[in-house]
């Protein structure tokens, strides 16, 4: 008897375990940015508004028509950056449109079921005129 109620109540708590991971969400933010810029310009997007300087920060999706893509810290504040530029000339294939995708992620922000609890994702539409 008192081997079934052990198992009982081992199934009884795992099962509790797996119910309170399928409920647990993904903070994700979303963020959409539309920006006209004239070809051979610069645009720096500085992403301390979204984060923290030990932030993860990636590019998830990268731009097509583009002579600079990158993310990099500014020296003086370690803060991170978002840096974009374009030929004066556009592409052979280019559409005058752009399209690149951040992602800003919370280091050691798990929750217990191994999911981040926080995240931004950035999406910047480029026109280029």
């Amino acid at each position: 008897m008192k081997t079934v109620l052990k198992y009982l109540l081992l199934i009884m708590i795992t099962g509790f375990t797996f119910i309170g991971c399928k409920k647990e969400q993904n903070n994700v933010k979303y963020v959409t940015l539309d920006v006209t810029l004239a070809r051979g310009t610069n645009y720096n997007l500085d992403l301390r508004q979204y984060g923290d300087a030990d932030d993860i920060v990636s590019i998830t999706k990268q731009a097509d028509d583009y002579i600079t893509s990158e993310i990099s810290r500014d020296a003086s504040t370690s803060w991170y950056i978002y840096k974009y530029s374009t030929a004066a000339t556009p592409k052979v294939s280019s559409t005058g449109h752009d399209t690149v995708v951040l992602k800003i992620t919370e280091p050691g922000g798990r929750g217990r079921c191994g999911k981040h609890q926080s995240e931004t994702d950035i999406t910047i539409h480029f026109t280029l005129q």
